[in-house]
């Protein structure tokens, strides 16, 4: 290759572009929490970006003209800019570094620096939004330097702004909770009147603003923990801009050079690669983080919203329903789990019971998706705005509709125990509902609001359990095998039963055909008693149960 001045030039063009690609403005820098504390795989990885990178700098060592110099200095700024996601993956792993030991050591007298406050108006709620470390003992003298969240609230007239400081205070507080730091404001009157004094001070007309509030928290979260967009909050946010502004003037100098020689691939090639680059500028100054940095820098109490091209996420709940989707399966997952299972047992001569997954024994069919809608969003913040934080494991719901005689199925062993006992007699109250309506034996036509809510919650709860246990309070162990073995019953029991009528027949007359103390069966029994219950009556305790 180096004998030809052509193709050095063409595997120059290819080199860069991949090089740069290394530090792409939306790289994901982890994808999973523990992935920013691998050090070493970073320091390992920029090592071979250097080996790699060096030889093409020594594919032409007679540097004499201004675009050669260009080019080699641009090739060590992409290579350097691999130290953003570094960087990002750094303050993402760790809760050690000056700034945010200030913040909770702020947080822990933050409470004295105001005695009056007002949710509403924000006014003594001194949460940081931007800081400065200023050095001595008394870090509460530094307040000068910091932009507090009161201030923001009784500045600007934006409303939106207003909401995504907000958002941006309480990420930067959320933050503590991932590397166990207290949070000793969460025990004040001042916190819990925050939520329902202010964000649900009249839910009817709010509840919107609080889940934008809560959905903008997590964005900032995610892009923090699992992108390299936090390290656009830093000092390497202007390094990051000019860069992608250099590539973007490469890649036309590439498309103009490839059309001039002919090499039509390659300059398709550089237009789709400047297109995402420039794409991802834009993203960039139309993100959140764009904005807070705008406050953050300029103290500005307006900032210009563009318009966003993606949305922070889906409005989509996992849904997943152990009786209805007992017999359908996952193909993929199946046989993977059968080589598996054949790989331990027959060749490593474990345990049969090791692993039990495969083609003879179907896993768990993949969840579905369904849009989550503002009954769903009103209902849980009516029933938060009500409970008034307190919340009682379900006992509280089923002494409002006068069914104490059920508190028996709410004070279970564990929490998954309770979820899957209520998520069965929904599920087979669901079932007896389709079954009845096909048959024009239902007195319910359309299916009634708390139908819908209740059905959506539970078959969410199911999917948590099945799908992300780690966000459950159980051990995800714990809620694991509960649920497998729920599981194993129900397979047990209907086994023959493939059909929705032949299930309910079947766990219809499930006091001559079932028995034992399991989860299933008394979910089966809890669902019996709701089916002699009218469907008004039978839906509100459900809702009102998964609450």
């Amino acid at each position: 290759m180096q004998s030809s001045k052509a193709n050095l030039v063409l595997f120059e063009f290819w080199s860069f572009t991949l090089l740069m690609a290394l530090g792409s403005t939306n790289s994901m820098t982890a994808y999973v929490i523990e992935d920013n504390k691998q050090y070493l795989r970073h320091f390992v990885q920029q090592l071979i970006y250097v080996v790699n990178f060096v030889p093409i700098i020594k594919l032409d060592p007679n540097v004499k003209t201004l675009k050669d110099i260009v080019f080699n200095f641009l090739l060590v700024l992409a290579l350097s800019m691999n130290i953003g996601r570094i960087f990002a993956s750094k303050i993402a792993g760790s809760f050690t570094d000056d700034r945010s030991l200030y913040l909770a050591e702020y947080m822990k007298h933050e409470h004295s620096t105001s005695t009056s406050y007002n949710p509403v108006t924000m006014e003594g709620y001194n949460y940081l939004i931007s800081w400065n470390i200023v050095s001595g003992d008394e870090f509460l003298t530094s307040t000068c330097d910091s932009i507090t969240l009161s201030e923001i609230f009784l500045s600007s007239n934006s409303e939106r702004l207003k909401d995504l400081c907000l958002s941006f205070a309480l990420f930067q507080l959320l933050r503590r909770r991932l590397f166990r730091v207290p949070c000793p404001e969460s025990n004040l009157q001042k916190t819990h009147d925050l939520i329902f004094q202010g964000l649900l001070l009249n839910v009817e007309d709010d509840y919107k603003r609080a889940y934008r509030v809560i959905e903008a928290e997590l964005a900032f979260a995610h892009d923090h923990i699992f992108t390299s967009s936090a390290s656009f909050n830093t000092r390497l946010r202007k390094p990051i801009i000019i860069l992608s502004i250099f590539k973007a003037l490469f890649y036309y100098v590439s498309i103009r050079y490839s059309i001039s020689n002919h090499r039509n691939v390659t300059a398709i090639f550089m237009v789709i690669i400047m297109a995402v680059e420039l794409l991802q500028l834009y993203v960039y100054f139309s993100s959140d983080w764009a904005r807070i940095r705008s406050v953050c820098q300029h103290k500005a109490s307006e900032v210009i919203f563009f318009p966003q091209l993606f949305g922070r996420w889906q409005n989509k709940i996992g849904q997943h329903s152990l009786l209805e989707d007992l017999h359908h399966r996952s193909f993929t997952n199946d046989i993977i789990g059968n080589l598996s299972w054949y790989i331990f047992t027959k060749i490593l001569q474990y345990p049969s019971t090791f692993l039990s997954r495969g083609i003879y024994n179907p896993g768990i069919k993949g969840p579905n998706r369904i849009r989550l809608s503002n009954d769903i969003k009103l209902a849980v913040a009516r029933t938060l705005k009500c409970s008034d934080g307190q919340l009682s494991n379900g006992a509280s719901s089923l002494q409002r509709n006068n069914q104490d005689g059920l508190i028996w199925a709410c004070r279970q062993e564990n929490h998954a125990s309770v979820m899957l006992i209520w998520h069965i007699a929904t599920e087979y109250c669901e079932i007896a509902h389709s079954c009845q309506a096909r048959k024009g034996t239902s007195d319910e036509g359309i299916m009634s609001y708390n139908h819908n809510v209740a059905r959506a919650l539970s078959r969410y709860c199911a999917y948590l359990m099945a799908f992300v246990p780690e966000l459950l309070p159980d051990h995800h162990l714990d809620t694991t095998a509960c649920l497998q073995k729920a599981r194993k019953d129900a397979m047990e029991y209907l086994r023959e039963e493939m059909s929705l009528e032949s299930k309910y027949r079947k766990m219809k007359n499930f006091n001559q055909l079932l028995s034992g103390e399991g989860t299933f069966t008394k979910g089966i029994q809890l669902g019996n008693f709701f089916e002699e219950i009218g469907h008004a009556g039978r839906w509100k305790v459900l809702a009102d149960i998964f609450f």
